[in-house]
């Protein structure tokens, strides 16, 4: 099963990510989740491990993708399947498409992902090891408190930590 956190915040969720070993640490570059380019690199730049991978709108456009691809080390794009295709055509070919708006897409595109609110690890473990779960982060209330609780009972109930 692959893990994906969704528009990280800050470096704690990024840590966070990394230390279970996710998958991909998602950062959105457009909505009210997005960060600044220099943001998302100074996280990058203190924690290693999970792809890294730009979650983008309806209204994402390729010239904004590309921006982001020329400076940071992107390696999955979590989009819709026609932007995927459209995409695909254009940019790097080794890059991954996580696809949100369908459960029935074929290679290279991943099949979206089931998103987790509950912390179910039981609906986790149940799913198709093929499948992913998706993680959506908040922003911490204050610097250095953020907690951790639910997350780490469901990754230990998976036996991740």
């Amino acid at each position: 099963m692959k893990i994906k956190f969704n528009h990280i915040q800050d470096l704690a969720d990024a840590r966070y990510a990394a230390s279970c070993m996710a998958d991909y640490m998602g950062f959105a570059i457009s909505g009210e989740h997005a960060l600044p380019l220099a943001q998302i690199q100074e996280i990058i730049g203190w924690c290693s491990g999970p792809k890294l991978c730009l979650e983008t709108a309806p209204e994402t456009t390729l010239e904004s993708i590309q921006a982001y691809c020329d400076v940071l080390p992107i390696e999955a794009i979590a989009c819709s399947l026609e932007q995927a295709q459209r995409w695909s055509q254009l940019l790097a070919d080794d890059l991954e498409y996580l696809i949100s708006d369908s459960q029935s897409v074929e290679a290279p595109f991943w099949a979206g992902p089931i998103k987790i609110t509950q912390f179910d690890a039981e609906f986790a473990l149940s799913l198709d090891p093929h499948s992913f779960i998706s993680l959506d982060c908040v922003a911490q209330a204050q610097v250095g408190l953020k907690n951790f609780d639910e997350w780490n009972s469901f990754f230990e109930a998976l036996d991740i930590l």
